[in-house]
């Protein structure tokens, strides 16, 4: 699965429409297989939205984002989870470790990685820990 997170440097940009680059990353169970970052200054929302789709995105954890396009990725099949903040890599391990096996997580995470608004039937851990197995393989379009 591909999940994607809007970034404002290292961190997660504090509005999906004003990022001027996207982290996609390609996650297999809790395994983050490969990160990338991709180059989207300048494009309108749906421009964004479309990049996305064409990219296979699944699930996009983001900042802010308006409510117009949280209902526009949803209805293209990708996931929204918004609210969040920090850095984007520690923000991806702690959704990678907290998600489901299959599929994106429902609802919103709280500050500390817990679901809001969702039920969510805790897994045994791994050893996995939600190490990256490459490093950032350079900037994309």
């Amino acid at each position: 699965m591909k999940v994607a997170i809007p970034l404002f440097g290292t961190r997660v940009s504090p509005h999906f429409s004003s990022s001027p680059e996207v982290l996609i990353a390609e996650v297999k169970g809790r395994e983050i297989l490969e990160v990338k970052r991709g180059l989207w200054e300048g494009m309108s929302s749906m421009e964004r939205m479309q990049r996305l789709q064409a990219w296979k995105v699944e699930v996009v954890i983001c900042g802010g984002i308006a409510q117009t396009c949280r209902s526009q990725l949803r209805a293209r099949g990708i996931e929204v989870i918004y609210n969040q903040m920090g850095e984007a890599e520690e923000v991806l391990r702690q959704w990678v470790l907290s998600s489901k096996p299959k599929g994106g997580a429902k609802g919103v995470l709280g500050p500390k990685g817990d679901r809001i608004g969702a039920k969510v039937r805790r897994r045994k851990e791994d050893n996995s820990h939600g190490k990256i197995k490459g490093a950032f393989k350079g900037i994309w379009h």
